[in-house]
């Protein structure tokens, strides 16, 4: 049985077990997010994401978000819209790393509304990216 006091390490070095650790993660979120591929709108990553930011530290759960993103886009597809990921996973775990170090987390409400407006800022993120990206394209087309 893996406790709590096991994820939170007080230095900031890279040892072997948190290296492993963030690379069985890796492998772990790619198979997950391949059923849920086809799904649209269907992300139980960012669960994970947030529950690993919760119990490792920010730069582990960003480093885990940004190379799920990364691998399983070889198998999926690689385009524009990849880098629009890493930049909505990145905020939404930076956003609620900070939400985090204000306390706000004491209620089980206050929690659904933050992953609640955390959801709709990914969404917006990666609106915000595919118009900027669409729009250059199209008028370079022109």
């Amino acid at each position: 049985m893996v406790k709590k006091s096991d994820f939170i390490w007080k230095n900031t070095k890279l040892t072997v077990r948190k290296l492993t650790l963030i690379a069985m993660t890796i492998a772990l979120c790619s198979v997950i997010r391949f059923p849920f591929s086809y799904l649209p709108n269907i992300t139980p990553l960012t669960t994970i994401y947030l529950l690993i930011c919760l119990n490792i530290g920010l730069s582990e759960a960003i480093i885990i978000a940004d190379m799920t993103i990364i691998a399983t886009s070889v198998y999926l597809g690689m385009g524009y819209w990849v880098v629009g990921q890493l930049l909505a996973y990145s905020l939404i775990i930076f956003l609620y790393w900070l939400f985090i170090k204000i306390d706000i987390m004491k209620f089980l409400i206050m929690q659904a509304i933050l992953c609640l407006i955390l959801g709709l800022i990914y969404g917006i993120v990666i609106s915000m990216f595919e118009v900027f990206v669409l729009q250059i394209w199209f008028c370079c087309k022109v």
